[in-house]
């Protein structure tokens, strides 16, 4: 039976995914620009910023990794969240 906190663990991880998706979509989108219009230079400059390009678009793929650790972190947190009200109650009523 899902409870308040599973719950509230949902619309946490659906609200970051929300937030994180544009940001990741237009940070692609801005390195594949930013790639082909390079690549119609020669220069050395140009080959300078291909590869800086190319290297931040690699970082790109870490964001699956960094998803991960934030959904974690955001399960981890609401559930000592829960524990620590479910304690705070017991004591109040040990009290």
């Amino acid at each position: 039976m899902p409870t308040a906190a599973s719950y509230a663990i949902q619309a946490t991880l659906w609200l970051i995914k929300i937030i994180s998706d544009p940001v990741v979509s237009a940070s692609q989108l801005l390195l594949s620009r930013i790639i082909s219009a390079i690549q119609r230079e020669s220069s050395w400059t140009a080959k300078r910023l291909k590869s800086l390009a190319e290297f931040s678009s690699g970082q790109l793929r870490l964001v699956t990794f960094v998803r991960s650790l934030v959904n974690e972190i955001v399960i981890v947190s609401w559930v000592l969240i829960v524990i620590f009200w479910l304690a705070r109650w017991q004591g109040i009523a040990d009290a």
